[in-house]
């Protein structure tokens, strides 16, 4: 397991003074990277021999949102590669130890020049050390998307893509998905955020710089849950995300 320290900052933060969820994705997301740059086979060796890993599904469990000027610690461990997939765990506790955030991801490997999955092999002979699964409850990797008949469905303005979303495979930045999806939520569902307890994601088709996204979200109450789709012009799917929790229910009129 690879861990590092760090104290939540004021600009992580949002009106409630607590870290924002997308300030937690992102602080995974960067504890895998120095992982790897830890161990040589970072993105710069990546790139070097037309490789990436890009992001399949995330499942992340909030328990809690820690305080501004909170200390924190962020781990993340590798714990099983199949094909050209690799699975990941990440941890954050707060000073105390205690698990206050935990996800599951799952992503593939990539041959950047000719653009295709690849069957993982150890960059420079260089291999993720490889631990035990964190003791969760894992969701499948795919997102069961229901029919529209079966909640309320709302479309909101759509999200032109500028250079800021961008990551280094010049694809939006996985947690922008998740930004958007919390950024632009139907005024009627605003009550719903305070308790989303977990966020999964599934990525389908990368978008790019001044690609235009259409939101989509589909409000389940019986299952406590609200579906986001970001469609293309023609419907094409680029994300699929589930937002759930039990006691998420819809504002009243």
């Amino acid at each position: 397991m690879y861990s590092y320290k760090t104290k939540i900052g004021y600009s992580q933060c949002g009106t409630n003074g607590r870290a924002l969820i997308t300030a937690l994705v992102n602080l995974m997301q960067d504890c895998s990277t120095f992982q790897s740059d830890a161990l040589g086979i970072g993105i710069r060796e990546l790139s070097q021999a037309n490789r990436a890993w890009l992001l399949s599904s995330w499942q992340i469990v909030i328990e809690d949102l820690p305080k501004e000027g909170e200390k924190i610690e962020v781990s993340t461990l590798a714990y099983a590669f199949k094909g050209c997939y690799g699975n990941r765990n990440f941890a954050i506790k707060d000073k105390t130890g205690k698990l206050i955030s935990y996800a599951n991801s799952i992503w593939f490997y990539y041959d950047t020049k000719e653009r295709k999955p690849v069957r993982y092999t150890p960059l420079g002979n260089v291999e993720y050390p490889l631990d035990p699964p964190l003791d969760m409850a894992l969701a499948p990797r795919k997102i069961a998307y229901p029919a529209e008949e079966n909640g309320k469905l709302y479309e909101e303005d759509s999200i032109k893509i500028l250079r800021s979303s961008l990551d280094t495979n010049n694809h939006v930045n996985n947690c922008e998905y998740i930004k958007f999806a919390l950024d632009h939520f139907p005024e009627e569902l605003e009550e719903c955020l305070s308790f989303v307890k977990q966020i999964r994601v599934e990525y389908k088709n990368a978008a790019h710089l001044g690609d235009i996204l259409f939101p989509e979200y589909l409000f389940v109450e019986n299952e406590g849950k609200i579906f986001v789709r970001f469609l293309d012009e023609e419907g094409n799917i680029y994300a699929v995300l589930e937002l759930a929790d039990k006691i998420c229910k819809e504002k009243e009129e």
